[in-house]
């Protein structure tokens, strides 16, 4: 018997801000669980990839994720809804998400967009509860694909991601990707685009020594900036940082380097020991000193792996339980993400996408300036108030 199957796609950005009491802590603590998922999602990333460079979005990933596991059941829920940090109170957690997506989609002073689509085979009977959810909490329009016609399909999709991600994400999906046993595609696409509140002036630009280890370097095209700027040191990740505000200053680039050259991979294995408070408390106004690379990254990430590490193991096997979505009987057959950066002296450009494919199951039962060189391999993220858009390091700056 063939196996349906369903593909989910993501891309997205976010930022926070309520007035009403209930609304501020439905989002307060669906943003606190993208907070714990983040740094969980980009240990397990970072293992699994061992490239010079790297660029994610566990927001992105959160939000697919998410909407999957509000139409799972039993053991499968569990597991998601653990992993993912969901709030218990379904209430709680769908209002959060509402207001998540669309406190992100009106932020001012930088782009910042965030859109959900579903693709459903045109044999698929989706259930009411679970179009309504995806339809009303995360603002997700749906239409139908004929999976006999997987060009014609992928090319939907891709170019609906294309058009979402202003052309920094293409081909999320292949035609391989869809067969007849395809039964639905849950898209989700996050572009930001902003530009510093304090430009880096071209003619700073210089090239710059970088260490790429211990014993070999390069130069590099390298930013520099002078001024005002949140510094704090880190002594037991043995590594300092600064925070990049955007023209909207709710949204940073923080910058974390290490002390020792080859220190990268001790700041990633810890990414757990700080957080958002943690850096509050460390960093404060400083005149500092700036140096920090030009860089583009562009990552396709099977997370599959990084998944099941987390916790969520039994989506993709025949113990699947999406039992919310449809009568028919599913499983997850491929989470795939894919993202862009880009740092220089304007601001930063980002986007993400993460794709996941799901397959209907067989049916079985002070003082002096502070000089700030990120001039070795670094960690990197852009967040809003307490919530990561997009993570990752770079380890050989390339335009």
């Amino acid at each position: 018997m063939r196996t349906p199957t369903v593909i989910l796609a993501l891309a997205l950005c976010v930022t926070c801000t309520m007035a009403e009491d209930k609304a501020v802590e439905a989002l307060k603590a669906v943003s606190e669980g993208t907070q714990y998922f983040a740094t969980n999602f980009f240990k397990q990333v970072a293992a699994e990839n061992k490239g010079k460079n790297l660029i994610s979005s566990p927001l992105s990933a959160h939000v697919v994720l998410s909407m999957a596991a509000f139409g799972a059941g039993g053991n499968t829920a569990v597991q998601m809804r653990q992993s993912l940090h969901m709030p218990a109170d379904d209430v709680v957690s769908k209002q959060g998400f509402e207001n998540l997506i669309d406190t992100l989609n009106n932020v001012e002073n930088v782009t910042l967009e965030v859109a959900n689509k579903m693709y459903l085979a045109n044999d698929l009977k989706l259930k009411s509860d679970y179009k309504q959810l995806t339809s009303g909490t995360f603002r997700s329009e749906a239409s139908e694909i004929d999976t006999k016609k997987p060009a014609e399909s992928a090319k939907l999709v891709n170019d609906w991601v294309k058009e979402k991600t202003h052309n920094k994400i293409e081909d999320i999906v292949n035609e391989d990707d869809i067969t007849t046993d395809t039964r639905m595609l849950l898209l989700n696409a996050v572009y930001f685009k902003g530009k510093w509140a304090k430009e880096f002036k071209k003619e700073g630009t210089q090239d710059k020594i970088f260490h790429l280890d211990a014993k070999t370097e390069k130069k590099v095209p390298t930013m520099f900036a002078s001024g005002s700027y949140v510094y704090g040191e880190l002594p037991d990740l043995k590594a300092k940082f600064v925070e990049l505000p955007y023209e909207n200053k709710d949204l940073k680039m923080v910058i974390i380097v290490p002390d020792e050259i080859e220190g990268l991979s001790a700041i990633q294995e810890n990414l757990e020991s700080f957080n958002h408070t943690r850096l509050a408390e460390a960093g404060s106004e400083r005149d500092v000193q700036i140096y920090l690379p030009k860089f583009k990254i562009e990552s396709t990430i099977d997370l599959q792996k990084p998944l099941e590490a987390l916790g969520m193991t039994d989506m993709f096997t025949n113990s699947a339980n999406f039992s919310g979505v449809s009568d028919e009987l599913l499983k997850v057959s491929k989470v795939t993400q894919k993202a862009f950066i880009e740092v220089n002296e304007e601001g930063s450009e980002a986007a993400a996408v993460t794709a996941m494919i799901v397959v209907m199951k067989m049916a079985i039962i002070g003082d002096e300036p502070i000089e700030f060189r990120a001039d070795r391999p670094f960690y990197y993220m852009i967040k809003s108030r307490d919530v990561i858009l997009f993570q990752g390091y770079v380890g050989e700056p390339t335009l």
